[in-house]
């Protein structure tokens, strides 16, 4: 038997090497990723709101006001619109995370309040023309 002891598994591990330039590639992909998202986001145009997978509403991100939203059995959300974006300040769920969500403004954003069964989309962008065009 021609092979020693320490030999063995030596055969099976990856050298270090490689192990590290395939993490640092993946970490170079996602952070180009996140960088062209963020330098190619496109204001949008319009706040809209669903209750329970229909849209209920549509509301204009230029023009400022508040509204509430009456969800899922009886819940309430309180959308503002100001300065071209829209925050959800006040919720009726027990866990609020759609208030700590902040502003939306770019298209395909989005403020979530599972509890209460409300989605906000922005959208509205020049690409939306295309994007119902090619439906």
């Amino acid at each position: 038997m021609g092979k020693k002891d320490g030999d063995i598994g030596k055969n099976r591990q990856k050298p270090r090497g490689e192990i590290l330039l395939a993490g640092t590639v993946l970490l170079a992909a996602l952070f180009c990723g996140l960088g062209w998202q963020l330098l190619h986001r496109e204001p949008g145009a319009w706040a809209v709101v669903e209750v329970e997978g229909r849209e209920t509403a549509r509301y204009p991100l230029a023009e400022d006001r508040t509204v509430v939203i009456e969800g899922y059995d009886g819940g309430r959300n309180t959308l503002v619109i100001e300065e071209g974006s829209a925050h959800v300040t006040n919720a009726s769920c027990p866990d609020r995370l759609c208030e700590k969500q902040g502003r939306i403004s770019a298209t395909g954003e989005a403020i979530v309040c599972l509890p209460n069964r409300v989605v906000v989309t922005v959208r509205g962008g020049a690409g939306e023309a295309l994007d119902g065009l090619a439906e």
